[in-house]
């Protein structure tokens, strides 16, 4: 239950980490949507890897990996509505499915690297309050 609460908040968090990021991006004049959106999910894979993966890092790399997924969903919603509004017509649905399976693996993949940071930190942590 716990695994399943943290990657649908973990989730959340990455649409969150990511438009706040572009935000202060634009604010300084970079406009670099798909690297907001990495920092984005790599941040969430942090706060995932910390929260599940304690010191077990199969843990907190699976947690992280449904959250990649789970998270290009939703990013994946929100990029079609905006392109939706933009052009005024939806994509291919060939070219949906592609965008989704290629998002999935990167971000999928983005997001179990910054889990396993996330179980790092955490490990060194407990390691260094047991040592005290």
């Amino acid at each position: 239950m716990f695994l399943r609460e943290t990657v649908i908040v973990g989730s959340i968090l990455t649409i969150i980490l990511s438009f706040i990021i572009e935000f202060i991006f634009g604010i300084i004049g970079i406009r670099l949507w798909e690297l907001s959106i990495l920092m984005g999910f790599i941040l969430a894979g942090i706060y995932v890897g910390y929260n599940v993966g304690g010191n077990i890092l199969k843990y907190g790399a699976t947690a992280g990996m449904l959250t990649g997924i789970i998270g290009t969903f939703f990013i994946g919603l929100v990029s079609i509505t905006l392109y939706w509004f933009k052009y005024g017509a939806m994509p291919s649905p060939a070219s949906l499915i592609v965008f989704f399976i290629i998002r999935a693996a990167v971000y999928g993949i983005t997001t179990s690297i910054g889990s396993i940071i996330g179980v790092i930190i955490k490990s060194r942590k407990s390691r260094k309050y047991s040592h005290s």
